[in-house]
């Protein structure tokens, strides 16, 4: 038998061992089974063998927690005992109370309990401060505390007296639902007011709904509830400063499109509104649209002064009141206010009201039954996600419908737009075998729908599949097909856009153009649309609807081709372009693209080959090869070439082939022109540009010479001018050389004689015929330097008297022959005569500085000469004219 001494250690053992077992590493349950006292006779020892009879306790329960938030730890009500510690915290902090842990914090909590979840809720709490400009953060939860608690979230939102704070949900918004009502996603928000006179209860909302703005006055909350074992799923609520108000809560819902019915309660539903307080609505009613709002609960107050309105605002409109109990407004459109008014009431029967808002459509819906021929299908699609276009197809509503071949349904179009739908009609031309084919020569047309459908045809397609070993031949009824490239772009009339059947695109094409026929012997899809104004025609009525002749001719041909063949005749009047399918993307990889190209008699082909962009190629190299097609020739062969361009000349019709290589990296394209020039012209070409170059030269030589002659004719007029200076010096503009050497004085003249001036006036015929001069005016032959002063005017020399004798008959009488006249001559010599019998001449004046000189004058009778004294001395030389 075992001593009690060790009997009584095993059992202070197994004690110590439950105890330490209790506390487990964090997020990680550890179980234990505290020791039983064992029962045992009196005087018998106790066997520690012995195996307890009571039932184990449950297991503890430990998690970290790392949190910026201040969270509470409360008990619910009714819940199995369980205590909450905070680890390693001095006092030691327990629940009960509850237990209230301020964040920043990091710490470990210990659980009693194996389940802590089922006895524990946790209330997280953050306060958002708005300044004047501001408010410190937005509304959001983290979701990774305490998934498996229910958990609440609450946010206190403070803002400055006689200010409030604007809540902005984010898309779709939010609705209200009744206070005992919860939210089908269990995020279940509840908004409330601090006023001075108590909490006043907002609302309750739920995710999903109409309301995409409430502002609160005053100091507010906002509260998210979640039950345990809920993923918590929330956006951002965006906070931030409001305009004045006097309403307790305004709420702000965008009303939906189409028929709705959205149901709201009025603030502290269904305790009562506040005393003497206001609530407001706003609500945007969608364009085309009516609103209707019924009261559905209305409890009047028992009022000690004033009554309990509703009040209505729409802008550009007076003023509507009604009281609670009347009919409310009915189909408002726009933008809509509605405003509820409490009265002091009593307190013992408060305001209460609950009410929706219907929403309905003020058009007609337009409808169509519409049945589909064989071999059509029709497409409607909705091009404008942001207009109010409702389509519904046998009551169906869609977004997309499909009226497939032999086929009747009924579509109903609400608020669609006619620029907004697009109409797309399709159809298939195929054969199993050629010999049974019944496609060749069919006409690719625009078909004729019912004219109930609201907008017309914007597309058309074909599918096209050739038989097997045959080929595809697509040719314009309407005189020849064009590419639509740089310069001749397809602006007007249909467009038609081939693509193969996974989607790579050929090339564009229009009528009229050169191109007779392309050649394919693969899947090939042909799109029909208007011209590029596409949009704006249809505002405008233009459409495919209107194509009325056929746009491509279908037929299939025995035998394959390589690649795309395009059959092409240039014309004269305008260049041809040659773009590689696709273009200006690359072609397919491995393709091959071929132009026959049949010129007219009596021209000639100048080939431009530019724009030619190369790949890198993984496998194969890329090619261009031309060749006439009546010898076989290979005018140009290049492979794997640079980019850049070739140009060749042809004098008979030819054919064009290009290739591609697998590519790695960028694309292989081409854009080419055709140029036409008749036959022998290249010659006269050549002599024309030579003779236009002969004379360019010509003329610019000619224009050298001329301007150096005009410049020579310049300076040498330049040079013969001269200035009088009455500082003494002479200079002549242009002409520095010529200035007189320093040191030197400056000749000038002493007196300028008018007559040396006019001299070549004074020349007559004499007696006999001869010419001779009538007048010998002085000589002035030299000069002298002057020495007087230089800012003064020029000195004016004084004449001796004069000593001539008188000659009878000299001058005639004065009386008859001269009346005193005013002239333009200076002071000085001013004779005041003027002669009847010169005024014809080119001089009929003169002067002199003392008495009046003889003039010459032309009569029929020579006058004899004046007498001359001896000691008067000529010149015996005669002025030259």
């Amino acid at each position: 038998m075992r001593s009690p001494l060790l009997a009584l250690c095993a059992l202070l053992a197994a004690r110590l061992s439950a105890s330490q077992e209790m506390t487990v590493d964090p997020q990680v349950s550890s179980e234990t089974t505290p020791a039983v006292p064992l029962v045992t006779s009196p005087g018998s020892e106790p066997d520690p063998t012995a195996v307890p009879t009571q039932a184990a306790e449950p297991r503890g329960r430990s998690m970290d927690v790392t949190s910026d938030a201040t969270f509470t730890i409360s008990k619910k009500p009714g819940a199995a005992a369980c205590q909450a510690c905070v680890r390693d915290s001095q006092p030691p902090s327990c629940s009960p109370p509850d237990l209230k842990l301020n964040g920043p914090l990091s710490t470990v909590l210990d659980f009693s309990c194996a389940q802590p979840e089922e006895a524990f809720r946790v209330e997280f709490n953050q306060e958002i401060e708005c300044t004047q400009d501001q408010c410190s953060s937005d509304i959001h939860a983290d979701s990774a505390h305490f998934p498996d608690f229910s958990r609440s979230f609450t946010w206190d939102v403070k803002v400055p007296s006689s200010m409030l704070f604007q809540l902005d949900f984010p898309d779709p918004g939010m609705r209200q639902i009744s206070p005992s009502d919860t939210c089908p996603d269990q995020h279940t928000f509840t908004i409330i007011l601090y006023q001075r006179t108590g909490v006043t209860n907002i609302g309750t909302f739920c995710r999903n709904g109409t309301i995409s703005h409430i502002q609160i006055r005053y100091k507010g909350r906002v509260t998210l509830s979640l039950p345990g074992h809920t993923l918590l799923n929330m956006s951002a609520i965006k906070v931030s400063l409001g305009p004045s108000s006097k309403s307790i809560a305004t709420v702000e819902a965008l009303l939906p499109r189409g028929h709705s019915l959205t149901e709201f309660f009025s603030a502290n539903y269904p305790a009562g509104f506040p005393t003497e307080d206001q609530m407001r609505w706003n609500f945007t009613v969608p364009p085309m649209h009516n609103a209707t709002i019924l009261f559905l609960e209305t409890t009047l107050p028992q009022c000690q002064m004033g009554s309990a309105t509703v009040e209505y605002l729409q802008e550009g409109k007076a003023a509507v009141s009604k009281a609670v109990t009347d009919a409310q407004p009915v189909n408002l459109q726009g933008e809509v206010d509605m405003v509820l008014h409490n009265c002091r009431t009593t307190g013992s029967q408060p305001l209460v009201l609950r009410f929706n808002v219907s929403v309905y459509s003020s058009n007609q819906p337009r409808l169509c039954t519409v049945v589909m021929p064989e071999g059509l299908t029709l497409t409607i699609e909705n091009r404008n996600a942001q207009s109010y276009c409702e389509m519904k197809m046998d009551s169906a509503v869609k977004e997309f419908i499909t009226v497939l071949p032999k086929t009747s349904t009924t579509l109903s179009f609400l608020d669609c737009p006619s620029e907004d739908l697009l109409l797309t009609v399709s159809s298939t031309f195929e054969c199993a075998s050629l010999p049974d084919c019944s496609v060749n020569g069919a006409l690719l047309s625009i078909p004729t729908l019912d004219s109930c459908l609201p907008a017309p045809i914007q597309k058309v397609t074909w599918l096209l599949r050739p038989p097997t070993n045959s080929t595809l031949d697509l040719a314009s009824p309407k005189g020849g097909l064009r590419q639509s490239l740089p310069g001749q772009e397809c602006n007007s009339g249909s467009s038609l856009f081939l693509s193969e059947a996974d989607g790579s695109m050929l090339g564009q094409f229009c009528s009229p153009g050169s191109i007779s026929k392309v050649q394919l012997s693969r899947n090939v899809v042909v799109s029909a649309t208007p011209p590029a104004t596409a949009a704006s025609q249809v505002k405008k009525g233009r459409n495919l609807g209107n194509e009325q002749a056929a746009l491509l001719s279908v037929s299939f041909s025995e035998g394959e081709t390589e690649g795309m063949v395009y059959q092409l005749s240039p014309t004269i009047s305008s260049p041809t372009l040659l773009a590689t399918p696709g273009w200006p993307d690359g072609m397919a990889a491995s393709s091959t693209a071929s132009w026959l190209v049949q010129l007219p008699d009596q021209y000639d082909a100048n080939l431009v080959l530019a724009n030619i962009s190369q790949p890198k190629c993984g496998v194969g190299q890329t090619s261009i090869r031309v060749q006439q097609l009546d010898t076989n020739e290979v005018v140009l062969s290049s492979t794997g070439g640079g980019d850049g361009e070739d140009q060749v000349k042809l004098s008979s019709s030819f054919s064009v082939r290009m290739s591609n290589c697998r590519p790695q990296q960028g694309g292989f394209s081409s854009l080419g022109r055709i140029s036409l020039e008749k036959k022998g012209k290249m010659l006269m070409n050549i002599i024309l540009a030579v003779l236009v170059a002969v004379l360019t030269i010509a003329f610019i030589v000619l224009a050298i010479v001329c301007a150096k002659k005009q410049h020579k004719k310049k300076q040498m007029k330049a040079n013969r001018l001269s200035m009088y200076n009455p500082k003494g010096q002479l200079f002549r503009p242009a002409d520095d050389v010529l200035r007189s050497p320093a040191g030197e004085e400056t000749n000038v003249y002493e007196a300028i004689d008018d007559t040396m001036v006019y001299s070549h006036l004074l020349g007559d015929a004499g007696q006999n015929g001869t010419e001779t001069d009538c007048f010998r005016p002085p000589a002035v032959d030299t000069y002298r330097s002057f020495t007087g002063p230089t800012d003064q005017k020029p000195p004016v020399p004084e004449l001796p008297p004069d000593t001539r004798k008188p000659v009878l008959g000299m001058f005639l009488n004065t009386a008859e022959s001269f009346v005193p006249a005013h002239t333009p001559l200076g002071p000085q010599g001013s004779l005041g005569y003027q002669d009847s019998r010169m005024v014809d001449n080119e001089l009929y004046t003169f002067k002199s500085s003392g008495e009046p000189n003889t003039t010459c004058l032309q009569t029929k009778e020579s006058l004899p000469l004046p007498y001359y004294d001896d000691d008067d001395e000529w010149d015996d030389d005669e002025d030259e004219d």
